[in-house]
């Protein structure tokens, strides 16, 4: 399977940071605020792209891609994950066990019957237009279409 990931090297090396988006999301939720703060206080970045829409796609093959990129880090390795992206990255630590020198989890998703819980929010969330359920409808109109 193949993934993309985005590399961003900065002169100087206070570490790299791996950016994993969550479900329905993409590099994009990373793009305004995380990327760029990270840069200019010296950090590399890695954003991590699993936007795949292949059924096919197993979480193997997301642990596989983040073994990848982390076996290519020298120095020292941050994770910042958020929602879905959680998951991902607990499970990759758990069959790894990288050295890594921080793990930040935002807004993870629920360790408990995931998949049921995954369901049941997504399920109230569906009818949902985009901009209501990623900005509760806060977007203005004229930068919707950059985000969605």
């Amino acid at each position: 399977m193949e993934f993309e990931s985005e590399k961003i090297i900065s002169k100087f090396n206070k570490g790299t940071i791996v950016l994993v988006h969550g479900a329905y999301h993409g590099p994009w939720c990373w793009e305004d605020n995380f990327k760029p703060f990270f840069v200019k206080r010296g950090y590399s970045v890695i954003v991590v792209n699993f936007s795949n829409p292949n059924p096919k796609v197993k979480i193997n093959d997301y642990m596989e891609h983040l073994n990848e990129v982390v076996g290519e880090i020298s120095g020292k390795v941050y994770f910042i994950s958020h929602s879905l992206g959680t998951a991902i990255v607990e499970k990759y630590i758990t069959k790894f066990s990288p050295k890594l020198d921080a793990v930040v989890f935002l807004a993870p998703s629920p360790v408990i019957k995931r998949l049921q819980k995954a369901f049941l929010v997504n399920f109230h969330n569906i009818m949902r237009s985009k901009s209501c359920f990623y900005f509760s409808n806060r977007l203005d109109e004229s930068v919707e279409s950059v985000y969605l």
